[in-house]
């Protein structure tokens, strides 16, 4: 899939997109990490077909943590689109990724964290198999990583 970047921008900056957010526990997204990741995955899925910009997520209510999945034009989230705009300008015609990304402020310094899962049209013929997987694991990396870090933080009070 590919959109002009102007198209892209003021479709992002006018939250004009199509969302799906689910709210949980960290316990709830852990015990059924592969399916609930797999909601993520088909919504995705479902509106690149329908050569829609979309933007899966799931917030953690007993954590400061939100795990989204995207499709962009840049590896920004779409909250960003001036940014975006910033960037991209004059670019024509963008290929349309699929980015995971993860915000909580034990992450990272920046307290985010965005990776390129795959460009649209590969993401499309296997959205349950290799690109779950790898979503999958990015995902239980970053959770873990995130416990890691608050433990580190509880040990330094």
């Amino acid at each position: 899939m590919e959109i002009d970047e102007k198209e892209f921008v003021e479709a992002a900056g006018n939250d004009d997109f199509q969302k799906q957010a689910t709210e949980m526990t960290l316990k709830a997204l852990e015990a059924d990490l592969k399916g609930n990741l797999k909601k993520m995955t088909d919504f995705i899925a479902t509106n690149l077909k329908e050569d829609s910009i979309a933007s899966a997520s799931i917030k953690v209510s007993d954590h400061d943590i939100q795990l989204e999945l995207q499709t962009s034009v840049i590896n920004l989230p779409l909250d960003y689109a001036k940014n975006i705009a910033k960037i991209t300008v004059g670019d024509g015609m963008k290929p349309i990724n699929v980015y995971m990304i993860i915000v909580s402020p034990d992450v990272n310094r920046s307290k985010m964290r965005i990776d390129e899962l795959a460009d649209s049209t590969s993401f499309v013929k296997d959205p349950d198999g290799t690109y779950l997987a790898q979503f999958v694991d990015w995902t239980q990396d970053k959770l873990d990583q995130i416990a890691a870090n608050e433990q580190d933080d509880k040990r330094s009070d």
